[in-house]
């Protein structure tokens, strides 16, 4: 950097401002020259041999520096002449010249880094105790930066990523849902848009790869031909898809993902040509992708999505789509244009889109929105608990301050200006705080570490978090504040002005102890309010979570292991053979040691997501109404329910009667009976998959009724499903449900065999048990309230740790008062009274800002409400809970109570007899 480039007067009059008024006016000019004069004379030589070969780099940090501490000297030193003209002892004014003469003074910092050291030195245990509490404040901050950046503030590493959208079709109602695309819907996006670039659609797709050395269960995406052009990214190797393989027939095409050539084959660059064995067909490998693509994420591969449109339904929804806008057109116009053509398709299909609208949402939004409340609310209880830990160091600073009243007032005596006191001050803070930042990042790594493997894996890009040199910036930076707040801090507490006054017997009266007492003070009432809001959020996730692990989710999770597969495309071909095979496989299985009951689903709750799609009933059963109905669809063998342990709630289950060849039958759930039927009866009603003028033999008659499961999440309420038999409608993929005892391996191992016995190459892949299917629903949640409640806690301590510091200060500096009070009589109850009285003001005025934290919190909408953002994620939990408020401040307050007994008991026994001698 040069003097007069555009950082430089940035810098220069920002640090001009520390500076007296009259000053900036007189001197401003001459200061830019001098220091343009120095920058010249290094560069020639002459501060070259003056800073000893010192850096052009240091010499901008050294000439940075003293600008601004001779500016707060010069402010100080203006207000002390004030001070002294008031009382008619005017003093010769300090020469101007001399607090800009940089060159001169230049050995100044590296003098008080020493001074810093040596004073820190002498006071280990205040040296050691600030250091691990700022370690402690700045860990955590730094830790959640690692984790917050990556997320919610680093941009995706597509090339102009602000143009790529999330495209949604929005269901009708108030409530306006986002959902999935039909194709139609999608073709007619792509032909009818002017305002994208290009519009393209992603599905889940399923493979069992049988070219490694064990088969091997792959999950993939289905893509549109312009999927990798839309994200902008090159390719590794190879090309993406060409239009024309989109047609049926030609799809036989696949990339690869990054890692999935690292890890199977080396990263090999002769893997373009060979084929893979996915499902038993042939895949000709035609690219590589960019490492960066993971949208969406957790893909081995993709493959080229064909549709059939004349065998499309434009109410069946099911693909995500994603749209690049073309330059210079922003999102909201992009929406317009949909919403545009959404009304065109209501009025020409208003059977299957009236009254649907579309929604278009940044990629990078999309992908965040639902965590990120969740790590706002953490954001804001970290950074409370940071403030916290400021303000514990503070008190301890201040009491120490106290104590170097008498050397304070002896280096002035002897010639030292404010601008050297503060400059102190502020470069030992700053080293107190670097310290501290140490410790903090050494633990901000563990913690990233932590929370990368176990805790926030459902998080978007978790391979990012780390420690990086974002992190390592972000430390220094939070260091930096906080050392020029304890610095300014310790520069309003640093003592008299006067020797005299210092040196007084019982200057307890003094302004300066005074002022040291009400900012200690205050920041202690601060600590107690920022402790509760902490404690009332903590109670308020804990009671989330509590009322979260009660939810009946439908089914029975104990014993229960469930495996997912995806059968060869030998078998998926011929009907015939899916019966076969569920029927042998379960047989099979039924028949291992400690099985109790096994079943197939498709799909599986809460494992994989399920589409509504469109149902019919007849015109009589819903009284005139329109007789299109949206239900999810789960085809099931028998025995899947008393597998699941779902409850039947009227007529019967499916079992081996319900043949191909035997009559259509189905089951719903309680959620479709109370939304469609309205209390009618659901047994005999005919629903079927066509249009209400469809086919006898399209029909199907419900034999039953069953509980509602959740499968979306543990939140919300069962939606409307329809379960269909195996054997008239197989599938050949979904989850085997097994109930069974003994060790988890065992059976695992057990149920593996029995199942390739039937198929040798069908990998049986994500093995979980049902308790672990629930828990994953809720791992976000328990990782907020674990987090939070360690901030609270941690919170907490701090705060008692600073009602205990400032109460042995006040005894400390009482002692002689309270001598005199027992000498003239006073009893030990008294003493108490005022011990007590002294430390539970703060606690009771700290107690009433967290209440009002707390309740103004749940009146704000915005981003920083930190209890308005954990309603987002509670489950029945009222925002104003009259027991979430009494239980932490009743708690905190009798935590504040029995602080002040260990102050009081020494304040008690103060021998006044020693004391007066």
């Amino acid at each position: 950097m040069r003097p007069g480039t555009f950082p430089d007067r940035v810098v220069f009059s920002l640090l001009l401002l520390a500076y007296p008024q009259a000053m900036r006016k007189r001197f401003a000019e001459e200061m830019r020259l001098f220091v343009a004069d120095s920058y010249r004379e290094s560069v020639g030589g002459t501060a070259v041999r003056r800073y000893g070969g010192r850096s052009s780099f240091q010499f901008w940090v050294r000439t940075y520096w003293l600008l601004f501490t001779n500016g707060i000297g010069c402010r100080l030193d203006q207000r002390r002449g004030r001070r002294m003209r008031r009382a008619n002892r005017i003093p010769t004014p300090p020469s101007l010249g001399s607090r800009i003469n940089v060159t001169d003074r230049v050995g100044n910092l590296g003098r008080q880094l020493k001074h810093a050291f040596r004073s820190l030195r002498r006071t280990p245990g205040f040296t050691l105790t600030s250091v691990l509490t700022l370690g402690l404040g700045t860990g955590a901050c730094t830790t959640i930066f690692c984790v917050v950046y990556p997320v919610l503030l680093a941009p995706l590493p597509y090339p102009e990523a602000e143009e790529i959208a999330s495209l949604y079709e929005k269901s009708p109602g108030p409530e306006g849902r986002m959902g999935w695309v039909s194709p139609l819907t999608l073709r007619d996006w792509q032909e009818r848009s002017r305002q994208f670039e290009r519009i393209s659609s992603y599905r889940l797709n399923i493979f069992t790869w049988t070219g490694g050395p064990d088969p091997a269960l792959l999950q993939g995406w289905a893509v549109s031909a312009g999927y990798f052009p839309t994200m902008g990214l090159p390719m590794t190797l190879g090309r993406g898809f060409a239009a024309s393989e989109e047609q049926p027939g030609n799809e036989r095409v696949v990339v690869i993902s990054h890692g999935f050539w690292s890890q199977q084959f080396g990263a090999d660059r002769g893997v373009l040509g060979r084929t893979l064995a996915f499902d038993g067909v042939a895949h000709t490998v035609v690219g590589v992708a960019n490492h960066d693509i993971d949208f969406p994420p957790g893909g081995d591969y993709w493959v080229p999505a064909t549709f059939d449109y004349d065998r499309e339904y434009r109410d069946f929804r099911y693909l995500g789509v994603v749209g690049r806008l073309r330059e210079g057109v922003s999102i909201a116009d992009g929406q317009a244009e949909l919403a545009q053509i959404s009304e065109t398709l209501a009025a020409e299909y208003p059977e299957t889109n009236a009254g649907w609208s579309a929604e278009a949402r940044g990629l990078k939004e999309t992908q965040v929105a639902g965590v990120r409340p969740i790590l706002i609310g953490i954001t804001v209880a970290v950074g409370l608990l940071l403030v916290i830990a400021v303000g514990n160091v503070t008190n301890l600073a201040i009491g120490r301050s106290t104590g170097r009243q008498t050397d304070v007032a002896v280096r002035r005596a002897l010639g030292a200006s404010n601008a050297a006191i503060a400059g102190m001050c502020i470069t030992e803070s700053l080293v107190m705080a670097m310290l501290g930042s140490a410790v903090g990042v050494f633990l901000a790594a563990w913690g990233a570490n932590a929370l990368s493997t176990f805790a926030l894996r459902s998080l978007p890009y978790t391979s990012s978090i780390s420690v990086d040199a974002r992190a390592l910036g972000f430390a220094l930076l939070a260091a930096a504040l906080v050392g020029l707040v304890l610095g300014l801090l310790a520069v309003v507490t640093s003592g008299s002005n006067d020797l005299g006054d210092a040196l007084k017997a019982g200057g307890r009266g003094s302004g300066s102890t005074s002022r040291a007492h009400r900012v200690r003070e205050g920041v202690l009432i601060a600590q107690v309010g920022m402790a509760l809001a902490l404690l009332v959020g903590a109670t308020y996730l804990a009671q989330s979570l509590y009322n979260l692990s009660r939810v009946n989710v439908g089914f029975s999770p104990d014993s229960l292991l469930t495996f997912s597969y995806d059968l060869p495309g030998a078998w998926d071909q011929d009907a015939g053979n899916l019966r076969t095979f569920y029927r042998d496989a379960l047989e099979r299985i039924v028949g291992v040691p400690g099985v109790q009951a096994a079943a197939a689903v498709t799909p599986m709750p809460m494992e994989m997501g399920s589409v509504p799609s469109s149902w019919s009933l007849p015109r009589d059963v819903i009284d005139g109404a329109d007789p299109t109905v949206m239900a999810h669809m789960r085809t099931v063998t028998p025995g899947y329910f008393d597998t699941m342990g779902i409850r039947l709630l009227s007529g019967r289950s499916f079992d081996v009667t319900d043949r191909d060849d035997s009559e259509p039958v189905a089951l719903v759930n309680r959620a479709f009976v109370d939304r469609y039927l309205q209390g009618r009866s659901a047994l005999g009603v005919r629903i079927t998959a066509g249009e209400v003028d469809a086919q006898e033999s399209d029909w199907s008659t419900i034999v039953g009724v069953v509980d509602d499961v959740r499968f979306r999440s543990l939140s919300t309420e069962g939606e409307p499903e329809i379960y269909i038999p195996m054997q008239q409608f197989p599938s050949g993929w979904g989850h085997l449900v097994v109930r069974a005892d003994g060790p988890r391996d065992v059976v695992v191992g057990a149920v593996t065999s029995a199942v390739q016995q039937v198929e040798p190459d069908l990998p049986l892949a994500n093995i979980k048990s049902g308790e672990e299917i629930i828990a994953d629903q809720s791992r976000v949640s328990r990782t907020s309230t674990a987090l939070t409640s360690l901030f609270a806690l941690a919170a907490t301590v701090l705060a008692v740790i600073g009602i205990l510091g400032m109460l042995s200060i006040v005894v400390a500096q009482r002692t002689k008062e309270i001598g005199l009070r027992i000498a003239l009589g006073a009893d030990s109850g008294s003493i108490w009274k005022i011990v007590l009285l002294r430390g539970m003001r703060p606690v009771l005025l700290g107690l009433a800002l967290g209440v009002a934290i707390s309740l103004g919190a749940t009146r704000l909408t915005g981003y920083l409400a930190t209890t308005r953002l954990l309603e987002l994620q509670a489950h029945d939990v009222s925002a104003i809970n009259p027991l979430i408020f009494l239980i932490p401040t009743i708690g905190l307050a009798i935590i504040g109570m029995a602080v002040c007994v260990v102050p009081g008991v020494r304040a008690s026994r103060v021998d006044p007899v020693g004391l007066l001698r």
